[in-house]
């Protein structure tokens, strides 16, 4: 079994690995030692309008890290059953795919990565997977109570479109686990 074969079709439609997301704010200015939100910091989108909404606060996201996220469709979400969820300010959110966290993003500034995460947990996230680009992404999901299961090095055959490889390099593909989770 190809390990990246859920990866190649996510690249295909520059849909990134679930959750290298955390994406709009730059790698450095994640916050990794965030107080726990609240769940009714992040409103559960329902309904076309609501979704509409999560995928344009998605847009707002800068250009270059438009090869991390997962830019699906409202009709791709509803059809794969996927909950959406928005924070209250409008500026970050995810998804949840059964137990995979998805689609998750933060605009640059709002430092929302370390709530998304615990929201994520709290509300069934047991999964992801990420690019380590720089160690920042999967250290703020092991705060969060993710533990790294597999670590796949890069192939340039799943590149996402529009790659940027002097700004990104080759990272490793991380799949990640909630403790107690079978892969």
């Amino acid at each position: 079994m190809d390990p990246f074969s859920s990866v190649h079709s996510a690249f295909d439609a520059l849909k990134a690995p679930p959750s290298t997301d955390l994406i709009g704010e730059s790698l450095s200015e994640l916050s990794l030692a965030s107080p726990i939100v609240a769940r009714s910091s992040f409103v559960e989108c329902r309904g076309r309008t609501e979704i509409q909404k999560f995928i344009e606060s998605r847009g707002q996201v800068p250009p270059q890290y438009l090869p991390f996220l997962s830019l699906r469709s409202a009709e791709q979400y509803e059809q794969d059953g996927t909950r959406l969820f928005l924070s209250e300010c409008g500026r970050g959110g995810y998804g949840l795919s059964g137990d995979e966290l998805v689609s998750v993003f933060s605009q640059r500034g709002a430092k929302l990565g370390s709530h998304i995460a615990h929201d994520a947990i709290e509300r069934g996230a047991r999964r992801l997977d990420t690019l380590d680009v720089n160690g920042k992404v999967v250290r703020l999901y092991l705060q969060a109570g993710f533990r790294e299961v597999q670590r796949i090095p890069w192939n340039d055959a799943y590149a996402p479109t529009n790659w940027s490889y002097e700004m990104w390099g080759r990272p490793d593909l991380v799949l990640m686990r909630v403790p107690g989770v079978q892969i």
